[in-house]
């Protein structure tokens, strides 16, 4: 992010605010107390991360892009820096890298889910915490041996 989203098209940018707010989502969707009628939302955070890998695999290929064309003035490492922006060939390498690796972690979790959605159904049964009847150390290990 050095360049400002200049050398990805300013996709990676806003693609890594996505991301972030998707999984803030799913971490708080996922921590609040579960009733037996409001539902999961567990299929809707898979496709969520199916549409997010997608939108990682095109922010990666735009970024291999424009380092393939990296020859034309508004793309040239030289021209940023004179521009004032601290970018060099490496940051770029880095930027690559880094969007490939959130394409196979977004995607790889996504897939996780999806197998679970076909194994369990659309709502697992340990996709968020359940409400125990008592709060004593000993239903709680009841309840998780009994899921086991």
């Amino acid at each position: 992010m050095l360049d400002l989203g200049y050398l990805s098209m300013r996709l990676n940018p806003c693609i890594a605010i996505y991301t972030l707010l998707y999984h803030l989502g799913v971490l708080l969707i996922g921590r609040r107390k579960r009733t037996p009628e409001a539902p999961s939302y567990f299929s809707t955070a898979v496709f969520s991360g199916y549409l997010l890998a997608t939108v990682w695999l095109v922010s990666f290929i735009l970024t291999v892009v424009v380092l393939a064309r990296g020859n034309q003035v508004y793309y040239h490492v030289e021209w940023l820096r004179q521009q004032g922006l601290p970018v060099n060939v490496h940051t770029q390498r880095v930027q690559v890298f880094l969007t490939l690796y959130e394409t196979v972690i977004i995607g790889g979790m996504s897939l996780r889910g999806h197998a679970i959605v076909y194994a369990e159904g659309p709502d697992p049964h340990d996709w968020r915490y359940a409400e125990l009847e008592k709060d004593d150390i000993e239903s709680v290990i009841a309840s998780y041996a009994g899921n086991a």
